[in-house]
């Protein structure tokens, strides 16, 4: 049986959920965080509970479970959850049944191109933070009231001073998959290039990434540790 609804109606259920407004110094955001790392979670958690109502949750799954009772105005997550759906997943999933929560990133990745599985994408109005870039908790605060206002901030990059190595978006890809463990094969298929465009393509990046071509040296492994230490930037 179809179901219609008057101009007027549909007018209404248009209209997108308000963002919350924070006014009131005495309000508290309620805010659930979620990371597979516990000890990071416990960390950030219990230095903003004098600010916020905070909740965690280890993965994506405990997260969706908790946001069913869970009022929360705005969910932090990591991008790596270990095993089950990842960090973008559960964005997505919180974009599409609850687009009222505000969205924040963060991760160990300096940009979400190396961060994000080929083909998925971050939803709209998310901050990203990295998390070597945090200078204090006030940087999370920030970053979590930031993104109930429904404007874009710009996403973190490198901080001056470190030793980080800049790539094309492309060439995130190619490195995203080298730290998946792919081979050259394996990346190629997944591409759709020949093995020696993909062949072409891994050792570019090793020469951009500063790796040197020494047999004593595992290039595949130096550059999926850059990867995992967010040594690694997008121009």
């Amino acid at each position: 049986m179809s179901v219609s609804y008057s101009k007027a109606e549909r007018g209404v259920n248009a209209l997108p959920a308000p963002r919350l407004a924070v006014a009131n110094e005495d309000f508290r955001l309620k805010v659930l965080f979620v990371d597979d790392d516990q000890f990071a979670l416990r960390l950030i958690a219990d230095g903003l509970r004098s600010r916020l109502v905070v909740r965690t949750a280890a993965n994506a799954s405990d997260a969706l479970e908790q946001l069913e009772t869970f009022e929360a105005h705005v969910v932090v997550t990591d991008l790596d959850l270990g095993g089950g759906p990842d960090g973008v997943r559960l964005l997505e999933k919180v974009h599409r049944e609850y687009p009222w929560i505000g969205r924040v990133v963060l991760t160990a990745h300096s940009s979400p191109l190396l961060a994000v599985a080929h083909g998925s994408e971050i939803p709209p109005d998310t901050r990203y933070l990295v998390k070597s870039q945090i200078a204090s908790l006030d940087s999370i605060f920030d970053a979590i009231t930031d993104s109930l206002s429904g404007s874009v901030a710009p996403r973190n990059v490198a901080g001056e001073g470190q030793d980080v190595f800049e790539i094309s978006s492309s060439q995130a890809v190619v490195l995203r998959l080298v730290a998946e463990g792919f081979s050259n094969a394996a990346i190629a298929q997944e591409l759709g290039f020949s093995l020696r465009a993909a062949e072409r393509l891994v050792q570019r990046l090793f020469q951009t990434l500063g790796i040197p071509s020494d047999a004593h040296v595992n290039s595949r492994v130096v550059a999926a540790m850059m990867y995992r230490n967010g040594r690694v930037a997008v121009r």
